[in-house]
């Protein structure tokens, strides 16, 4: 598995692909409980080690590490972490071998952190002026904002949403992000509180909208374009609330868990 973008695991050649539809799955939120009101769920690797951080209403987030069969906690996946303001929703990526964690707040604004290999530092927040920061040129985008960063053909790409619903596209210069509307043709307008996952199956990528109601929009990326592709929704309760996070264990089993006002968790297997 290579890491890419937000919470993607790139398929190895000849390993089977999942075919869907995404079936309910209890076994990948054990352990995680109820942490907190507006529970945000990120999950990524850091060797062959997968941990999870989820945001919540009361600023700081809380850790996690799989131990195969269930989340334990776990407090040195979020040590150095610094917090903003409330409602925090945290996406974890990698850009090359950096790992990041960028985090949406209720205010709009962004905060960075890149991993050292043993805590996280800050890099800095998209209110301030310094540009040459993982979160520089995204400024704020308006209250309750949240990211999800893709990796298309070695060009870093972003979708933010935010309150309003607006989605806003995003080109990684190598220093700051600057506008690019192009990453979010075809994208459906969304209800209020849009929130954006992007995810690969084998090579081609997908992108889940959703909005406090519920999910939004099913898209493949046609190179161009989102194209609507309804299949990547099948078996999902379009009810559901935001925010997700979509990740692989092993090659071959991709997984999804949500989280919601009430600060527990749901899960699913496609």
């Amino acid at each position: 598995m290579i890491g890419i973008g937000n919470n993607i695991l790139m398929k190895t050649t000849g390993v089977p692909i999942p075919t869907g539809p995404w079936v309910t799955n209890t076994s990948i939120i054990s352990g995680l409980g109820d942490v907190g009101d507006s529970s945000a769920p990120t999950v990524f690797y850091i060797g062959a080690d997968m941990y999870l951080i989820t945001g919540e209403y009361n600023i700081a987030m809380k850790g996690f590490k799989w131990n195969g069969t269930s989340w334990v906690a776990d407090t040195g996946i979020i040590s150095g972490l610094t917090y903003y303001t409330l409602v925090s929703t945290p996406t974890a990526f990698y850009m090359g071998a950096d790992l990041y964690l960028v985090t949406g707040y209720s205010n709009g604004t962004f905060r960075g952190h890149k991993w050292n290999g043993t805590s996280w530092v800050l890099q800095g927040t998209s209110s301030g002026t310094l540009y040459d920061t993982i979160v520089g040129g995204l400024g704020d985008i308006g209250s309750y904002s949240s990211i999800s960063v893709m990796d298309i053909g070695g060009s870093y790409y972003a979708i933010t949403g935010e309150q309003t619903g607006a989605w806003t596209g995003w080109l990684w210069n190598g220093t700051y992000w600057v506008d690019d509307t192009g990453i979010i043709a075809g994208i459906d307008a969304s209800g209020i509180n849009s929130s954006p996952e992007t995810f690969y199956i084998g090579s081609d990528l997908y992108f889940i909208g959703m909005e406090s109601a519920g999910f939004n929009n099913f898209k493949k990326w046609n190179g161009s374009t989102w194209i609507s592709d309804t299949n990547i929704g099948l078996g999902l309760i379009t009810t559901e609330p935001k925010p997700i996070t979509i990740f692989y264990i092993g090659e071959s089993d991709l997984y999804m868990i949500g989280g919601n006002a009430s600060g527990t968790f749901y899960g699913y297997k496609y």
